[in-house]
């Protein structure tokens, strides 16, 4: 388990040294008041139409696909580099 924690600092390390992630990993810029807090390294993931990602919030986390709230909807899949929230539809009177 020593040796598993030790790898995973260093392969943290070198991320972070070069400002990169590895592969399956989104690069994010967390902003808190309208100023750069930090980065984050993020899981990638699909999302189904009707679900959105859910972005992560901390280093190596993972997005989250989350079903778009009621009245709300996206027809189309999405992903970690394509994340937006679900459009709101109402019907026309």
């Amino acid at each position: 388990l020593l040796s598993l924690q030790l790898m995973f600092t260093q392969f943290s390390a070198a991320a972070i040294a070069t400002n990169r992630c590895p592969d399956g990993y989104k690069r994010r810029i967390l902003w808190i008041r309208g100023k750069q807090a930090r980065e984050v390294c993020c899981r990638f993931v699909e999302c189904n139409p009707g679900y959105y990602v859910r972005t992560c919030d901390e280093d190596y986390g993972w997005d989250r696909c989350e079903k778009c709230p009621d009245k709300t909807f996206i027809f189309d899949k999405t992903n970690s580099t394509n994340a937006h929230p679900c459009p709101k539809f109402e019907c026309p009177r």
